[in-house]
Parts: C-alpha cells; structure tokens; sequence
C-alpha cells in the first residue's frame, strides 16, 4: 500500500519535471497528473482503518472482561449490577454515535458492531456471576448468537460474521459426542441451533453479493471463504450417511457460486474457487480406491434404507432437496456457467449413478464388480484432469495447467502402487501412461515455439 503510493507520488514529481525540461507541454503533464491521481485508489486504507478499529474493539473488549472477572462482593449489589451494566451502555452508546454521526462509515459501522456484541457478552458474564445465574458456557455463547444477529441487519455489518461463525462453532463442539466403539460423532440437540444461527446469517450473506454483475465486493469474499469453512467441518461431521456425495455437492455448490458471481474477482475468490475445484478433484481421486469404493457404495449407499433411523433419512432428504437446488439453479441460468467444467459440475451424480450399478449389478449377478466401477472412476478422473489442462492451455493460465497435471500424476502414481496386475501388464499400461505425458509435453512444446515464433515476427516488424 505504501509503495503504490509512493509510486503515485514519483509519477507526478515526474511529470512536472517532464513539463520543467519541455519534453511534453503544460496540457500533456496536466493529464498525466490528473490519470495518476484517479488511478489511486483509498480502498486499502479503508480496509486498514476498519481492521483497527476491529482490532481497538477486541483489546479494549479483553481489558474489560479481565475487570469482570474480578470479584466484587466487598461492593453494594447496586454498585455491582450498575457496573454489570456498564460494558452495555458503553457498546450501546458508541453504537449510537455511528447511528448519528457516522452511519455510511465502514469503519464505525464494523468497530461499534464488534464492540456492542462483545460488550453485551461481558455485561452477560458479569450479571450472571453476579447473581448466580444458572446455566453454562453454552447458554452464555447462545445468548450472545442471539444478541449478534440483529447487529447483521441494522447497519449490514460484516466483519463480525467471523466471531459470530466462531461462537456458533464452539457451541457445536460443546456438544459433541463420541462413540469410541463405533467412531461415530453425536451433536445432541446443539447441532439444530447451529443450523439455525446459519441460516440467520445467509440474507445478510445474499444482500452483500453483486447479482448483476461478476466482480463482487471484499465484503461478499470475506463471508464466501469463512462461510465455506465453516460450514464444511460442522456439515461433514453432522451428516448420517452419503457423506461423499454431501462433499461433492456442496463443493459444487460453492464452485457454481464462483463461477456465476465472481468470475471477475481476483484474490480471495479465486482461491476459493481454487479449493473447490482442488476438493472436487481429491474427493474423485479417492473414490478411485477400493476400500473407499466399497464403504460409498455398499456400507454408505442410500440403498440401505432398510437400516436408516430418523437422522439418516432427513440427511437424505435433505441431500435430495440440496442437490435439487443445485441443478435447477445450474440449468436454469447455465448461459452463466459456459467456462465452468462440467465434469467437475456433474460429479456426484456420477456417484449416484455408480451406487445405482453396484446394486444392479449384485442384483442380477450377485456380485460386486468393483473393478468395473475403479474402471469408471479413475477413466471420470483422467478426462477431468486432462480437460483441466486443455482449458487451461486454451486460457493461457499456467496454474490450472499445472494443477491438471498434478492430478494425473497423482492418480498415476496411486495406481502404479495399488493395480494388481503382472509386472508385464503394469509396464506396459504405465509406459502408455508416460506416452500420454510426452504428447501433452510435445503439445506445450508447440504452443511455446509458436509464441515465440509471433513474438520475432513483431520484433522484427513482419
């Protein structure tokens, strides 16, 4: 930030001294001075004042909850309830000055907000202690989720949806339950909330986003990567059964996000578009194991209903509506998704489709011919990497060549080590394999020398 502004501070000195030698005439430098200081942008200090004010907000808060810890029974009890009160009206207060004084500033908006929810917190604690209040940390974190949430609507405050996601996730882990026998994970009733308390944060999420357009604001990027991990682990760790077609979709769902919204966003987009497609791509490359095959098709498939309970069958249903959704939205406004990759669009229902031919084929043969569904698998995974690496050829964006190339080597290399096969068989489908990788290598070759080929014809004006 500081060298781009010295730099714009170097580009006028210049074109003064270009106006002193009369290398250029006074209207010439007068334009070049005014493009420079439109090309500055304040966006980046705004970005700094509203991390300080945030980070004034934490440790100013830090400092107060130390005070209300200490132990106040040598005071009256309306001295101690007036003074419980206290962080309260503080938060309250400041709040207030950003209502009136400063309401279309970003940075009072998300410092006042902070500091209101974590006053309330501390005006919690202290009254609770106080008192003698029954109740636990798990009341005490779920009353200040309640407290936060008008804070998203009133002035549209966003900077406090990351403690508000880290509070709604320790109350989840608060809860959790573990089967050592079983290795299973049980929320009991906390996981409902945390449901809820996402779902109240998601209009917020929705009015921040750009629906007319493809580049969207640093607000909406924030809540697009913190919700996304958020919601992964609690999700992968709630769900009771198909959890890899729930990982698919939902790394789908989140790769059509990018994809429609932010396809003219750099930074924080792009990586996350990045990760959801680097998700899509593991998740298939595991499910070309054999022990994977054979938990997501025969002991995780949804054709044993039989012995699903409540949770599992409103996890599949839920699945179903999630999935739905997906694919309405994708093929209603598909013009939207030209450049996307269908392969990767398309992936769980290529599990769906595999769970339907394990059960026809035990069905009719009364077997499992997993070999055929490794066979469909690791083909799904070959044509996406090599799709990943044409597009990104066709692009001129090295990193998806790159990353293409990653996952064929990766599903190359964990097949040389698993295959069974003769030592003749494995070297000759493998010495194919290198084959493939010496075209590709030939095919990039003939890219670079045509580059530099253009590049020779414009230096030497032909």
């Amino acid at each position: 930030m500081l060298l781009l502004d010295n730099v714009s501070e170097y580009l006028v000195r210049f074109a003064d001294r270009l106006e002193e030698k009369e290398i250029v005439s006074t209207d010439q430098a007068s334009k070049i001075r005014k493009y420079v200081r439109r090309e500055e942008s304040p966006s980046l200090w705004y970005l700094f004042l509203v991390l300080s004010g945030m980070l004034g907000a934490i440790i100013f808060s830090a400092g107060v909850y130390s005070i209300s810890s200490h132990n106040w029974y040598d005071y009256p009890e309306w001295l101690r309830v007036t003074l419980g009160f206290m962080p309260t009206v503080a938060g309250l207060f400041f709040y207030y000055r950003m209502l009136t004084k400063h309401p279309n500033s970003t940075a009072w908006i998300e410092g006042t907000s902070l500091f209101l929810m974590l006053m309330i917190g501390a005006s919690i604690a202290t009254i609770s202690r106080i008192y003698h209040m029954g109740g636990d940390y798990e009341d005490f974190i779920l009353t200040m989720l309640f407290a936060t949430v008008p804070l998203f609507y009133i002035k549209r405050a966003s900077g406090i949806a990351f403690f508000y996601l880290l509070l709604a996730l320790l109350y989840l882990a608060l809860d959790i339950r573990v089967d050592v026998f079983t290795g299973t994970l049980d929320f009991g009733g906390n996981s409902v909330w945390f449901w809820i308390f996402i779902v109240a944060l998601l209009p917020h999420y929705y009015m921040t986003m750009n629906r007319d357009g493809r580049a969207q604001s640093l607000r909406f990027r924030f809540l697009t990567l913190i919700l996304y991990f958020s919601i992964y682990g609690a999700l992968m760790a709630s769900v009771d059964g198909n959890l890899l077609v729930w990982a698919l979709a939902y790394n789908v769902g989140f790769y059509l996000i990018t994809q429609r919204f932010a396809s003219k966003s750099l930074g924080s987009l792009r990586l996350m578009s990045f990760l959801t497609q680097l998700g899509i791509a593991v998740l298939l490359i595991g499910a070309t194991m054999r022990f994977i095959i054979m938990q997501t098709l025969r002991r995780d498939s949804f054709f044993n209903m039989d012995d699903y309970d409540g949770g599992e069958w409103y996890y599949f249903l839920l699945l179903l509506v999630v999935l739905g959704g997906i694919y309405y939205n994708y093929f209603k406004t598909r013009d939207h998704y030209e450049n996307s990759n269908k392969l990767m669009i398309f992936a769980p229902l290529l599990i769906i489709a595999l769970m339907i031919l394990d059960f026809l084929i035990d069905l009719v043969f009364n077997d499992t011919w997993w070999w055929l569904i490794s066979l469909i698998m690791n083909a799904y995974v070959f044509f996406l990497a090599v799709t990943v690496m044409v597009s990104g050829s066709e692009q001129g964006r090295f990193l998806k060549m790159i990353s293409g190339l990653f996952v064929l080597a990766i599903l190359v290399t964990i097949r040389y080590f698993d295959v069974d096969m003769g030592f003749i068989w494995k070297g000759l489908l493998f010495m194919s394999f290198g084959v493939v990788f010496f075209l590709i290598n030939m095919f990039v070759k003939e890219k670079v020398d045509q580059v530099e080929r253009n590049k020779k014809r414009t230096i030497d004006g032909k």
